[in-house]
């Protein structure tokens, strides 16, 4: 399926007709499939979405803006506010699909007045020509070109698809989804069919007692199923109350963190660390005090005490020669005194008083240094400490006291910008009351929800009951009356035709959910920034809920993932599956990137955008698609369109190009 063309006549903010030529493109020999349309939020990007799923689906589009209003409600609000209601609106779509072989272009007008009441006509035109049937049955034909069930998988919002990757939510619609894109409920469908067979073949045999237990159970039966389809619309009303109020909610809470609403919840907490970190820093400024007043400044003039050290060296060096000097003086006179009491002859004593008289005449040019420092013995230990071990310590402990006072400075200047920053109570208020009643409503919604959901679930084993009373009624009849003859064959044959598809179903299911895992992990590897994240990804065949697993064998709880991360893991499934189809649907993202980072996006815009599908059609406004990323994703794009929203007149002009693009588009 290729989509060629869409139009709007009077479609909500698209006033008169405004036409949109969707072809992808191919330029020397290098496919182009992207599509991007771009417009601020509020600008039409949302009703462009919803206006493919309601000319496709009719009132069962699950369409964003159509929250809990009945289906004419809906579609009287999607006409134009600025025309007359009688005039009415009008969506056409055209495209190509490829029925038995054949290439065909179908285009499907669905249009809509109000003259007193509201009046749709739905007209469905193959190869340029009226057809009478596809306009009578479209319901069904869509089903066959693209089911409903799948086709949120692949036309699809960022928020929406959010629930893939919530542990806590039902994995029923993802696993529909996955069973019809992968063939398994034919298989499933033919179980059922041969379970009908057997029934009827074994009603047939019932006594006439028998019968009228059978028909009461039927009969109440009947009753259990309509309760059951209320149940279900119920369920399908709440769920579009819930992604209501979960839009809403998103909205509220951007309001809130545009006008620092952060700050505001961590107002009180701030103040507190504000409190700590200040006495935190006046006690680390005494330390650094205390210890400028005592050793730790002598740190800056160590050479000047390693000189002290050297000058004290020498003056101690000096005064032991001084000292020896002395001693062998004395001792020289003593000997010389002996000499001359034993009459030594003058000539020797004169001899000998001559090398004394050198020697004495040596030390004496030994000059004293200067200048000449003389240490006690206490001053003389404390500077030997003071220079190997002390000043050392003292530095260190000096320079993680800095540390720490810079960290502390730090921290107690970004609380003190955060406080500068947190908004008065006056100006945030409103806000935050409204933040307030989105979180409440929501909530309600969801708690709406899960209530029908529970009743649901109650029809549904009530159903299950009074089936299995018949199914057991009609098999045990059908065990003991049933003759040798066609009937006990069929049956037979029936039953183990049922067996046999369960096996099969069994078998087929394993090998391509296996193939399914291999597909997303290979998917979300190649997407996401932390490559080692997610070693392995396993699905079970029976909920069709995803695990993920990391490198020790462990279970990551999908909580664990940032908000980009579990986007990015959404669309890693919807681009699994849409692998694993081999189905050739296009690509309908809207508001893809509002949670993802830089990496994130870079990597969406350079790897999964250009590879998604042979055709992508891309809605997002200026932030998340800027200049930087249109540079990236410009060699991909066929054609872009800008949505101007006029203030004054309340509509939405189409323009072709992005919106700094527009001459180079138009060039196109």
């Amino acid at each position: 399926m290729q989509l060629l063309e869409l139009s709007l006549y009077n479609f909500c903010l698209y006033r008169g007709e405004q036409t949109f030529n969707l072809s992808p493109d191919r330029r020397n020999g290098k496919a182009k499939p992207i599509i991007l349309v771009g417009g601020i939020n509020g600008g039409g990007k949302t009703s462009f979405f919803d206006s493919i799923l309601l000319v496709l689906y009719g009132s069962r589009a699950n369409c964003s803006k159509r929250s809990n209003q009945s289906y004419s409600e809906f579609l009287t609000d999607c006409i134009h506010r600025g025309v007359d209601p009688a005039d009415g609106a009008s969506i056409s779509l055209t495209f190509q699909y490829v029925s038995e072989g054949v290439e065909r272009i179908y285009e499907v007008r669905r249009r809509w007045n109000v003259k007193k009441t509201l009046r749709e006509h739905l007209e469905v035109y193959c190869d340029g020509k009226k057809h009478a049937d596809f306009s009578k049955n479209w319901n069904h034909v869509v089903e066959e070109i693209v089911p409903i069930g799948i086709s949120q998988l692949f036309f699809f919002d960022a928020e929406k698809i959010r629930f893939i990757a919530d542990d806590e939510s039902t994995s029923e619609a993802l696993g529909s989804a996955i069973k019809s894109l992968l063939g398994l409920d034919l298989a499933e469908r033919l179980i059922a069919d041969m379970k009908v067979v057997h029934m009827k073949l074994a009603e047939r045999q019932i006594s006439n007692s028998d019968r009228e237990a059978v028909d009461e159970w039927k009969g109440a039966l009947d009753v259990i199923c309509s309760e059951l389809k209320a149940r279900k619309q119920d369920c399908g009303a709440a769920r579009n109350r819930v992604d209501f109020a979960a839009k809403e909610l998103v909205k509220a809470e951007e309001a809130f963190a545009r006008i620092g609403g952060k700050h505001w919840d961590e107002r009180n907490t701030n103040e507190v660390t504000k409190k700590e970190l200040t006495l935190k820093k006046t006690g680390i400024e005494s330390n650094l005090t205390g210890l400028a007043s005592g050793s730790l400044p002598l740190a800056m003039i160590s050479d000047l005490l390693k000189t002290v050290d050297e000058f004290d060296k020498e003056s101690r060096s000096y005064q032991q020669l001084i000292h020896a000097g002395e001693a062998l003086d004395s001792h020289d006179k003593a000997i010389l005194s002996e000499l001359r009491d034993q009459q030594f002859s003058a000539k020797v004593l004169e001899s000998i008083e001559l090398v004394l008289a050198k020697r004495r005449q040596l030390r004496a040019e030994i000059k004293e240094p200067e200048p000449s420092i003389h240490l006690s013995e206490g001053s003389r230990n404390s500077l030997s400490l003071l220079m190997t071990k002390e000043l050392a310590r003292l530095k260190k402990e000096g320079a993680s006291l800095v540390f720490n006072l810079e960290q502390t400075s730090a921290e107690l200047d970004l609380i003190r910008r955060q406080l500068a920053s947190t908004p008065k109570e006056t100006e945030i208020k409103d806000v935050a009351e409204k933040l307030k009643a989105a979180v409440r409503s929501h909530a309600d919604a969801e708690s709406e929800l899960k209530r029908f959901e529970q009743a649901c679930e109650e029809k549904i084993r009530e159903r299950e009951e009074v089936e299995s009373k018949i199914e057991e009624k009609l098999l045990r009849t059908n065990a003991e009356q049933v003759a040798a003859d066609d009937a006990e064959r069929m049956s037979h044959l029936s039953e183990r035709t049922r067996e046999t598809m369960k096996v099969f179903l069994e078998q087929s299911t394993a090998a391509k959910i296996d193939r399914l895992a291999a597909n997303i992990l290979e998917a979300f590897q190649y997407l996401l920034r932390k490559k080692s994240l997610v070693e392995s990804i396993s699905i079970d065949p029976v909920d069709f809920s995803i695990t993920l697993i990391d490198s020790d064998g462990m279970t990551i709880p999908k909580q664990r993932l940032s908000e980009g991360e579990k986007q990015m893991f959404a669309i890693s499934v919807l681009w699994g599956l849409g692998r694993a189809s081999n189905r050739r649907l296009p690509a309908i993202i809207d508001t893809p990137m509002a949670r993802l980072d830089a990496m994130h996006r870079g990597n969406l815009l350079t790897r999964y955008f250009p590879s998604a599908s042979h055709q992508t059609i891309i809605l997002s406004t200026d932030t998340e698609v800027d200049e930087e990323f249109y540079a990236a994703l410009e060699p991909n794009v066929a054609r872009a369109y800008h949505l101007n929203y006029d203030e004054k007149t309340k509509q939405t002009i189409v323009e072709q190009g992005y919106f700094w693009h527009h001459e180079e588009a138009e060039a196109v």
